[in-house]
């Protein structure tokens, strides 16, 4: 049956589909579609920003499994120890870094990575002393080493000898001019020996190369600012 006034109503032959039907399913289709686009948006910011963070366990015990391979296969190869030693260092195991750092070190007397990772270790687990005649032998190594000279200047500076500390990073800054951390930690060491003035210029310097540098602000700003 067909009532002409009323042209939305559904006949049981196949007539026509109700209108409010008809609206009902575009409004469902689109907010299917707007569901579907805030789902992938979700999913590319998750997968970006999120979710990718907890794959590093997985990378680290991979780089872990394959150093400590080679070090099976070539266990007379100064570089594979040096390799596992510093696979065994990103998962917070130093003291075992350290005993890999020292069998690369017996293996070739003239490994240069060997001695500065061996330094550096030194330094993680506060043996400073060693540390310091470590990264001195790295630096007869390698002279032209910022890494070298940086290492040794924060091991100086935790050792209270800061003239020294400070003369080191001075040279690792010129042989790596524009590192905002080594022009930090400068102003760091200055504002420790009371040159304020001259700490605060070293962050202005620290954020003229990285404007976004966090730590070089807060210290900027806690000092006051340059005058």
């Amino acid at each position: 049956m067909t009532d002409p006034n009323n042209p939305s109503i559904n006949q049981a032959s196949g007539g026509f589909i109700p209108y409010k039907t008809i609206k009902l399913w575009k409004e469902v289709l689109i907010l299917l579609v707007f569901t579907l686009g805030l789902f992938s948006i979700g999913i590319f910011i998750g997968n970006t920003y999120f979710w990718n963070q907890f794959d590093q366990t997985p990378l680290l015990d991979k780089q872990y499994q394959s150093a400590m391979e080679k070090v099976k296969q070539n266990p007379d190869s100064a570089a594979n120890h040096v390799d596992f030693g510093w696979a065994l260092f990103q998962k917070g195991q130093y003291n075992e870094a350290l005993a890999e750092y020292k069998k690369a070190t017996e293996l070739d007397e003239k490994n240069f990575q060997a001695y500065l990772n061996l330094g550096i270790a030194y330094q993680q687990v506060d043996k400073i002393d060693i540390a310091i005649t470590t990264l001195q032998k790295a630096i007869e190594l390698a002279p032209k080493s910022y890494e070298a000279h940086y290492y040794l200047g924060l091991s100086y500076q935790r050792n209270g000898k800061l003239d020294q500390a400070l003369e080191e990073l001075f040279l690792a800054d010129k042989l790596h001019p524009g590192s905002t951390k080594i022009i930090y930690d400068i102003g760091q060491l200055h504002e420790k020996m009371g040159s304020l003035e001259e700490a605060k210029k070293d962050y202005q310097d620290a954020l003229n190369f990285d404007p976004q540098y966090t730590l070089a602000q807060e210290a900027l700003s806690r000092l006051g600012g340059v005058k």
